[in-house]
């Protein structure tokens, strides 16, 4: 497990698939306009691992639904993210 993830439950990497989903099905949307901004104020430091199965590490949240964003037209052209967790802060310069 990496030294820094967070541990989450089985639903967190369910709500992960169905943001990967919804940001898949919202590209031609996002396609109409010249930028398009992620906004996570609580994004918590970009992995995640299975609490019940330590080894299962993971994307987290923002991270999903900004790769999910570059398969397709509609790109987000910028990322706002906040984290107070000073372990995760350090991830982020």
């Amino acid at each position: 497990m990496p030294s820094v993830s967070m541990p989450v439950g089985r639903w967190a990497l369910d709500k992960h698939k169905l943001l990967q989903d919804y940001t898949i099905a919202s590209h031609r949307a996002r396609a109409r306009w010249s930028s398009c901004v992620l906004v996570d104020l609580f994004c918590g430091p970009g992995l995640v691992h299975n609490r019940k199965k330590p080894e299962e590490v993971s994307d987290g949240g923002v991270v999903v639904a900004y790769r999910a964003s570059m398969s397709l037209p509609g790109t987000f052209t910028k990322v706002i993210i906040g984290e107070s967790h000073r372990g995760s802060r350090r991830l982020f310069g």
